[in-house]
């Protein structure tokens, strides 16, 4: 008796989550941030398996050697019939993006690549202590030209969201 009840809680977690995998393709090492979980720290050319429960929603974005300031964003939502996917711009670039959707229906991955760093205005740009540039600040008209399909403000809502139904999700830094 025991063990079948083992079995049904696993049997009933496995059913009500969805794998993420969380993936660095960067040269440098990223800590990940997660709504709802600690930060990770990624090496170069990794990936993380994360299961997400049914219902989940939040942010993941990644960031390198200067974590507080703009950050590219994936923004995820996971419902039992329909989930909810962008990449945003809103709180500015610094890192190029993805998510992917794995075995889904009529799904489109949600993409924002383009190094912003060559193109961000001089007033935008976030530079480290180096003086180099690593993020740029929310630059809405530059952002919708390099990456239409991103969301760069809150008008760009719901028409940039995507929907669809997957069995998990592929989310890229740097690919």
């Amino acid at each position: 008796m025991f063990f079948k009840i083992i079995v049904s809680a696993l049997l009933v977690s496995t059913v009500f989550s969805r794998r993420v995998s969380i993936n660095n393709y960067q040269q440098k090492e990223l800590t990940v941030s997660i709504t709802g979980r600690d930060d990770i720290k990624m090496p170069p050319h990794s990936q993380i398996p994360l299961d997400l429960e049914e219902n989940w929603s939040g942010k993941i974005s990644g960031c390198s050697e200067m974590c507080e300031g703009p950050r590219t964003e994936v923004e995820l939502t996971l419902g039992a019939e329909m989930d909810q996917y962008d990449v945003s711009l809103i709180n500015g670039w610094n890192l190029p993006m993805k998510i992917v959707p794995q075995n889904g229906d009529n799904c489109q991955a949600s993409v924002c690549t383009p190094n912003m760093l060559h193109i961000c205005p001089d007033e935008d740009r976030v530079l480290n202590a180096r003086g180099i540039p690593v993020a740029c600040r929310n630059s809405p008209m530059v952002f919708k030209k390099v990456c239409p399909n991103s969301i760069t403000d809150e008008n760009d809502r719901p028409a940039k969201v995507h929907n669809c139904h997957a069995e998990g999700y592929k989310v890229m830094f740097g690919q």
